[in-house]
């Protein structure tokens, strides 16, 4: 079974056994709503982890890395009107499909602390580090050796803007 079906099964499982009704809309926008007296529900954007190859994507380090994924995707201006993002990747060491769920503002918060300008129509790459044995989170897109050695090797990075552990999996935030 490809990767992108696998990441569309999980991510209908994981809202179903959550009561969300469903309504998909384009380019992998999805309205979630709970019951039928909420009109507004939420709206979210699913993005799918790029095939990844360890010598690009990996450690110049050898840090021990769980899982990676990487992830390419316009961030327009109008995507304001999203609530969450939802960045799912492949974790093959636990058999399962990891999701990253962000609040909109969050994600822009901290891309334009990376100096990635969000108020303008571009491409965005966001590249995570899923790393045992505390399964923390860390986003790595721009990392060389030094800065890998310093943030991710010393947990330097912990508690920084870097830091996505507390987006791991949280699907209670859709609630």
């Amino acid at each position: 079974m490809e990767d992108q079906n696998i990441y569309q099964i999980e991510f209908s499982k994981k809202l179903n056994e959550l009561g969300f009704a469903v309504h998909e809309g384009f380019d992998n926008t999805f309205r979630l709503n709970l019951n039928e007296d909420d009109l507004k529900g939420i709206a979210v954007k699913l993005i799918t982890s790029e095939p990844i190859n360890e010598r690009i994507h990996g450690t110049k380090n050898n840090t021990e890395i769980k899982a990676i994924g990487y992830f390419r995707f316009n961030l327009s201006p109008e995507s304001i009107e999203l609530n969450f993002y939802l960045f799912a990747f492949n974790n093959a060491i636990d058999d399962k499909v990891e999701f990253v769920i962000v609040p909109t503002y969050e994600l822009r918060n901290r891309l334009n602390q990376r100096k990635c300008n969000t108020d303008m129509d571009q491409d965005m790459e966001v590249k995570f580090w899923l790393l045992p044995p505390e399964n923390y989170l860390f986003e790595t897109t721009y990392f060389g050796g030094e800065g890998e050695w310093w943030f991710i090797g010393g947990r330097m990075g912990k508690n920084t803007n870097m830091d996505f552990t507390q987006f791991l999996n949280q699907w209670q935030t859709l609630r």
